[in-house]
């Protein structure tokens, strides 16, 4: 039986991870509910035949290109030092607190529109055959959104119950007056004061010294060295499923290591550490990205273990971002709040920081598909 092919450019199917597909024929049998009647399609699956060295050259290149991702992501472990001087300006908190801003929503829209959409393959079948085609991103962008929305009107409602708690305090009742407006003998306390021998510094105290900072050292190193084993494990999936996807991923693990880092080296630098000796602690963490790259190119070569890789780092940058960045913010206003000061500029950093990490992981994503390479 001879059958004519007519080509259709419209109706067309990508099919991942097979490079060396041959050309094969397919039947697709449509029931029409309407008038209960079968129609039936004879599609012809064209592949271009790839050979051994254009494979080799393609694995070179995904190799080549998260191995450059993780060592971008890595240099963040010594954009610590820079905390030292930065420190001491005095918009040092709005920065920190537009970095954190930053991280939460990338790691929020990098989860919703790239990880959970490839771990359920949502984009591979087109809107011809049922699919979602690309109509998904525009129904998960309206997540984010409500988020902004709420973190919004969450911050107007910490604001009125500060003035509320304000007006009450301005209220004060006679009774209370009194009690301001009485002395108090200081006679009554003893004003001497006795002055201890200063230690002197030796060898013991020294160790003592460490004894006491290595369990914070430990748990820092054993914390961040899990953190970017994850990082490096979705870096190299990403790549191996597409550039797109492989850079997007680099940059929201850029955009969130940035504060991270610069939190963690605070820490270790007011134990006592030197900065030499908290250098050497992130740089160790740093390296568990490449041994986490190297597992996620094996588990991205399987069919199916990506998917699981994507699914599971959808999880892990769920829970940073929400559970444990975004209070954060919520404290820092609460904080502000408290002291009867003005945290409306505050807000608006963060804000600004929520807004420009959703663009910047939006733009990455589309911009993806157009370098592909």
């Amino acid at each position: 039986m001879n059958v004519t092919f007519t080509p259709n450019p419209i109706a067309s199917l990508a099919i991942p991870n097979s490079p060396n597909i041959r050309n094969a024929h397919s039947v697709l049998s449509l029931y029409s509910h309407n008038d209960s009647q079968f129609e039936t399609y004879v599609f012809e699956v064209q592949g271009e035949h790839h050979s051994h060295e254009h494979v080799e050259q393609y694995c070179g290149n995904v190799i080549l290109y998260a191995f450059l991702a993780v060592s971008v992501t890595n240099l963040c472990s010594l954009t610590g030092i820079s905390c030292i001087p930065l420190k001491k300006w005095r918009h040092f908190n709005y920065l920190l607190n537009f970095m954190v801003g930053l991280a939460v929503s990338a790691l929020f829209t990098t989860a919703l529109l790239v990880l959970i959409p490839e771990a359920l393959r949502l984009e591979e079948t087109p809107l011809e055959f049922g699919g979602q085609g690309q109509r998904f991103l525009i129904v998960l962008c309206c997540v984010p959104a409500g988020l902004l929305v709420f973190f919004v009107l969450e911050y107007f409602i910490l604001v009125l119950q500060s003035i509320s708690k304000v007006r009450k305090s301005s209220e004060v009742p006679d009774c209370d007056l009194e009690l301001m407006n009485t002395t108090i003998d200081m006679s009554l306390f003893d004003s001497t004061v006795e002055v201890l021998p200063k230690k002197s510094r030796c060898g013991k105290c020294s160790l003592s010294k460490f004894i006491e900072v290595a369990p914070v050292a430990w748990m820092i190193l054993l914390g961040d060295s899990v953190h970017n084993f994850m990082d490096g494990v979705a870096i190299a999936t990403g790549f191996v499923k597409s550039s797109s996807i492989g850079l997007t991923l680099a940059l929201c693990v850029l955009l969130e290591e940035l504060p991270h880092e610069l939190g963690d080296f605070a820490v270790l630098i007011s134990t006592g550490l030197s900065i030499k000796c908290v250098l050497v602690i992130n740089f160790l963490s740093a390296c568990a990205a490449y041994l986490g790259m190297v597992v996620g190119l094996l588990i991205g070569e399987a069919t199916s273990g990506g998917f699981y890789v994507f699914a599971a780092m959808a999880g892990v940058f769920l829970y940073i971002s929400l559970a444990d960045m975004l209070p954060s913010l919520r404290e820092t206003l609460e904080r502000v709040e408290k002291k009867n000061r003005c945290s409306f500029g505050l807000f608006v950093i963060q804000f600004a920081g929520l807004l420009v990490g959703c663009a910047c992981v939006s733009g990455a994503l589309v911009g993806g598909h157009l370098i592909e390479f």
